[in-house]
């Protein structure tokens, strides 16, 4: 193979030059992406906290957990999210003829992968939890989240979208109209065409809303989050006896608060 250098050099400098735009730009785009930040902590944190409840978590490091990921969350989904544009561009090779399940697939692989990194790291050493038992089998309920939840997900960001005034639902919609691959199973193509004409009834439904009403939605979804997440930890066993050893200066404070 012909070694090329000044392809490489010129490789290298698009790449410095695309790094520095970003972090140039990257307030900007934290700004942006606040919706579908915002909708992703709403959508996860009772279904996390339900998560780490089963693998054994005390309440104390859940609730870091759920806290802690508020403020990451809104830094870190720019960089996700431009990481799973380069994936299907560079790695996936997706283009304007790849099917919607070509996509859909691949979001499923990007969104376990990622997961798999970040989350033991983050009970690790944002939340303080030395088990790695309990470690794998919170990320291993994250990885079998990333991996069912990722459709219905990106539908609830457009509609988050349009609860904040964003953009529209039906035009953030518009690019997702492409013909299906419909099953040749009967029942299964019924079910799909029953589920596109509900979508598209609740986006008609929607658009005949004002702002104010929206936004009260928006805090109703809000508030039922807050409450399923205080439900679980109800629910739940505190799971004391898995106290860390070493429990921190966030543990213990919380610890003492709550005492």
């Amino acid at each position: 193979m012909k070694f090329d250098l000044d392809h490489i050099v010129e490789k290298s400098r698009n790449f410095a030059i695309g790094c520095k735009d970003f972090v140039k730009e990257y307030p900007a785009t934290v700004k942006r992406e606040a919706p579908a930040s915002t909708t992703i902590i709403i959508a996860f944190t009772p279904i996390s906290a339900l998560v780490e409840k089963l693998s054994s978590m005390t309440d104390i490091s859940s609730y870091i957990s759920r806290l802690g990921t508020i403020p990451i969350t809104y830094l870190e989904i720019p960089l996700l999210l431009l990481g799973r544009k380069y994936y299907h561009m560079y790695i996936a090779k997706t283009n304007d003829d790849s099917t919607q399940k070509h996509r859909e697939n691949h979001d499923k692989i990007y969104g376990a992968a990622t997961t798999a990194i970040i989350s033991p790291l983050f009970y690790y050493y944002v939340s303080n939890v030395q088990d790695w038992v309990m470690i794998a089998g919170a990320t291993a309920g994250g990885l079998i989240l990333a991996a069912t939840i990722i459709k219905p997900l990106l539908y609830v960001m457009d509609v988050a979208k349009d609860l904040m005034g964003i953009e529209t639902l039906q035009k953030a919609r518009k690019d997702h109209r492409k013909p299906k691959e419909f099953s040749k199973i009967v029942y299964i193509r019924k079910a799909q065409q029953y589920t596109k004409d509900k979508t598209l009834k609740f986006e008609n439904w929607l658009e005949t809303k004002s702002q104010r009403a929206k936004r009260t939605g928006l805090a109703l979804l809000v508030a039922g989050s807050i409450a399923a997440t205080a439900a679980v930890y109800m629910a739940t066993p505190n799971n004391n006896n898995n106290r860390p050893e070493n429990p921190g200066v966030i543990y213990t404070t919380i610890e003492k608060i709550l005492q």
